[in-house]
């Protein structure tokens, strides 16, 4: 077994547990900070949520192509810090009662956010590129782990305790983390692999370079967080594929930034119940991410799985468009296992098209394909939310998120059967994809 592996999965399930256990909280929190006006809360929420995805756009990208030169220990340090800094916005709510403090916070929590994309990068460096995608589901498998005890653990706190007994377990876990990544996590490239550059770039010279601490160097190329999709654009089956993660992920996201105020308003759930069905939320990801994964690739293959992946998150939303009555939203997860599989199928493809030396600035990609759907998805979907449950919407209409993600997956399952009808399985880009022991030349070729 590799360690690093498992160093890397440490890693990443403690900084996602610091995030899940605070789901079904934090709305609960801001909702009563706004005297129980559900509309007025959800605005709060989606615009906190927006805050941080919009800067991770910016820190997501810059840190991957950081960690190609230096290495990812270190920047995924910085990931976990961001997750500190954002949990003490929450703390600072729960204080004052004071929700802009939060909105401060999340500009700087999420210029340090990456984590996703760096801990993607990080499998990538120490597996085959024909194992990744099964490392992937392991990763997935870890945020599957998060989600279930999480949820559960932070609405049993609350619902037994106080809110704040919440943020001090979060606390606990990410301040482990914080002492875990610098004293155990290994680091997963070379010092030979550290000084590549990325494809088709130069050494930057010291005009065009801004000297950072740690002997680091950041080329003023580097800012411009849209260079690295230069890479995904060379690929067009990759860039289509892309397209597809996104649509899904903006209705996944924003499905979870209303799910909360959703329960609580609909169902009349407490945060105990809420945190529950999160928690089974995250039970059919460790289904589908850390069992399933593997035998239905070896069946159906990464292509095939994708659409298969498509049509059951379109049929596990169906069920809440009817449904009255809470209990009934479990029969939405019975086909969740399937479709949570898009994230690790996306990045299967993504990591295996590209070279090795270029993986944190590809998964990076992902990473912000990931996080600008953390900001498109609050904003549509709790704006909608917000107006069709406040006193001045045109009809008290709260599933209406639930309709929105089932078109755009519906119009993401569309692309994703052009894009495979158009490019066949033997496309691939000359230069791109990991290079065999002499060196290929990063010059493409496509072979049509």
């Amino acid at each position: 077994m590799d360690f690093r592996l498992a160093g890397i999965c440490i890693g990443f399930l403690l900084n996602f547990f610091t995030l899940m256990i605070m789901t079904p909280i934090l709305p609960l929190l801001i909702l009563d900070v706004c005297d129980g006006d559900t509309s007025k809360a959800t605005l709060y929420c989606g615009a906190a949520m927006a805050i941080f995805s919009l800067f991770g756009c910016i820190g997501t990208p810059l840190l991957g192509k950081l960690s190609d030169k230096k290495g990812r220990k270190w920047f995924i340090f910085i990931s976990c810090f961001g997750e500190f800094m954002s949990l003490s916005g929450a703390y600072a709510v729960y204080l004052t009662r004071r929700v802009w403090i939060l909105f401060i916070v999340n500009v700087f929590a999420g210029l340090c956010s990456g984590i996703m994309g760096l801990a993607f990068s990080y499998v990538a460096d120490i597996l085959k590129p024909e194992d990744r995608s099964k490392g992937f589901g392991i990763l997935g498998a870890m945020v599957g782990l998060s989600l279930i005890g999480g949820p559960t653990i932070g609405g049993y706190l609350g619902h037994v305790y106080s809110y704040g007994a919440v943020i001090y377990v979060a606390y606990a876990a990410i301040g482990l983390d914080l002492i875990f990544v610098p004293l155990f996590l290994k680091e997963s490239l070379p010092d030979h692999d550290k000084s590549y550059k990325a494809i088709n770039e130069n050494e930057a010279d010291e005009s065009q370079s801004i000297r950072l601490p740690f002997n680091t160097t950041l080329a003023f190329s580097d800012l411009n967080i849209f260079s690295s999709f230069g890479l995904i654009t060379k690929n067009r089956f990759v860039l289509g594929m892309c397209f597809v993660f996104m649509l899904d992920t903006v209705g996944f996201l924003g499905i979870f930034s209303q799910l909360a105020l959703f329960e609580k308003l609909v169902y009349e759930w407490g945060s105990l119940r809420i945190g529950l069905f999160i928690g089974a939320n995250g039970t059919t990801i460790i289904i589908g991410q850390g069992l399933l994964l593997k035998p239905l690739l070896n069946i159906f293959g990464e292509r095939k799985m994708i659409i298969l992946a498509l049509t059951c998150e379109i049929l596990s939303y169906i069920p809440f468009l009817f449904i009255t009555e809470g209990m009934w939203a479990y029969t939405s997860l019975a086909l969740k296992p399937v479709g949570s599989l898009m994230m690790p199928l996306t990045q299967g493809i993504v990591s295996k098209s590209y070279d090795e030396r270029v993986q944190g600035k590809v998964m990076s990609v992902v990473g912000t394909i990931q996080t600008f759907s953390g900001f498109l998805g609050p904003v549509v979907f709790c704006g909608l939310f917000s107006y069709f449950t406040g006193s001045d919407g045109p009809m008290f209409f709260p599933r209406i998120g639930f309709y929105v993600a089932i078109l755009l997956d519906c119009i993401a399952l569309a692309i994703a059967l052009i894009m495979m009808g158009k490019y066949p399985p033997d496309y691939y880009v000359e230069g791109l994809s990991t290079p065999s022991e002499t060196e290929r030349s990063p010059i493409i070729s496509r072979r049509q």
